[in-house]
Formats: C-alpha cells, structure tokens, sequence
C-alpha cells in the first residue's frame, strides 16, 4: 500500500470532526485546522492539511457529479434498455482503470505480493463489470426487439383498420405489409 501519510495517523474521531470542518469552512482555513490538530497533539503541517483537503473535496465533487448524472438518469431516461445500468457499469469501468493506473504510484518498496493482490482484484472486478456490461447489451437488444415487434403489430393493425375503411384489396394489404412494414405475409398460391 501507499505510504501513511500525517492525516492517516489521526485517531478516527479527529479525523472525522477534520472532514466535517474541511467542509463548513468550504475547504478553506487549512492554516486554523492545521493548529486545531497541533493543539490536539499532532504534528501536522498546514500542507498536509491542504493535500487532504482537495484530495477530499475531489472525492466529494466526484460523488456529487455521479448522484447527479444518476438523478438526471432517473428522472429523464424511460430506462427500459437500461441506460442507467450501462452508466453506472461505465462508470465503475472507468474507477476500475482509474486504480489500475494508480497502481503504478504505490511505492517502489512496496511487496510484491501486495502489488499483485491488488491487481487481481482489479482484474476480478474487471471481469465482472465486463460480464455485467455484456449482459446489459443483450438485455438492451431484447427491449429493442420487443419494442420493434410490437410497433410492427400496431402499424400492422392500423394498416388493416385503413385498408379496409379505403377499400383496399387483400394483395395491395399484403404489398404495403411486406415493402413498407417489412412484415412476411402467407406466401401467395401456387409459390
């Protein structure tokens, strides 16, 4: 793993009354936070404090970006072929690669086998997304199918409905079926 940084050490109750500050004071005022937690018995630089702090603030605004796009999802896409689930897999794709490439930051002194523990289970992760995206592009096609036979139907029915109110005969029925709705029809006799 990656080096433990000054703000790692913090006991888990500072560490969270930091993040709750970090964030009433809008990510601002590292230099009375770094004094907080001097009076509090740590030796932690303003610096370390700032680093922590936008790491923070990236991971937040990263949050509120994702619930966003999801809100934005529900609320506007009929999710029948499921858009939501392909962002979502899209998304934790991208977070996937994203941990991958931060594997090559870890600490050259790192073990081996930890460096590979964490591969694998990138690579296993990896694999499932993968299996979920193909699974999610089937479904996807189905709905599609579906939604094509039945609007097939629909335009089959009203096609009959209006063939019938116009007088139209049962080969010209069967040549707008076939040349515009694509629909087969019975073959003719003698075929």
């Amino acid at each position: 793993m990656a080096r433990e940084t000054a703000i790692d050490q913090l006991q888990p109750e500072h560490k969270h009354q930091l993040d709750d500050k970090l964030f009433d004071n809008g990510f601002n005022g590292y230099q009375d936070l770094a004094g907080w937690l001097q009076k509090l018995g740590y030796e932690i630089s303003k610096s370390s404090v700032h680093r922590y702090g936008k790491k923070l603030e990236g991971k937040l605004a990263a949050a509120k970006i994702a619930t966003d796009m999801a809100i934005h999802f529900a609320d506007n896409a009929a999710d029948d072929t499921g858009a939501l689930s392909n962002a979502t897999i899209t998304l934790m794709q991208t977070e996937a690669f994203n941990a991958l490439v931060a594997l090559k930051d870890l600490e050259i002194d790192q073990p081996p086998e930890e460096r590979l523990l964490l591969l694998a289970k990138i690579s296993k992760s990896m694999a499932e997304l993968t299996r979920a995206n193909i699974t999610q592009k089937k479904w996807e096609t189905e709905v599609k199918t579906r939604a094509r036979a039945e609007l097939l139907a629909e335009q089959a029915e009203k096609l009959e409905e209006h063939a019938q109110a116009g007088g139209l005969g049962a080969e010209q029925v069967d040549f707008w079926r076939r040349e515009f709705l694509g629909v087969k029809t019975a073959s003719k006799k003698g075929n």
